[in-house]
């Protein structure tokens, strides 16, 4: 029930714990962050909104969801083929059952 591959958008704590347990049922190909700290988390590349590899295919989990109308935006501004339905909220996945809640 899981997607194959996904990106996590927000490298904070919430973004860091997801990923600590995300990566056990699928690859996560990338983190997305306005202002990355560093290049790599565990061997997971690191890039900004417009360096990051988007297209059509991404499945993308929104950590920083305050923010989810305007992170949508710019990512469809700059990755025009990337597909709205395949960017969610972290809630929204978790609640999803994808994800059960105990897990975090």
């Amino acid at each position: 029930k899981y997607p194959k591959k996904m990106s996590i958008y927000g490298f904070g704590s919430v973004g860091r714990a997801f990923y600590s347990k995300i990566k056990e049922y699928c690859i996560v190909e990338q983190f997305i962050d306005r202002q990355p700290k560093c290049k790599f988390f565990f061997g997971v590349a690191l890039h900004t909104i417009d360096c990051a590899n988007v297209n059509k295919n991404t499945f993308i989990v929104v950590i920083p969801t305050y923010d989810f109308e305007n992170i949508v935006q710019e990512i469809k501004s700059i990755h025009t083929d990337v597909l709205v339905e395949n960017i969610v909220k972290f809630e929204d996945f978790v609640g999803t059952g994808k994800v059960k809640y105990n897990e975090f």
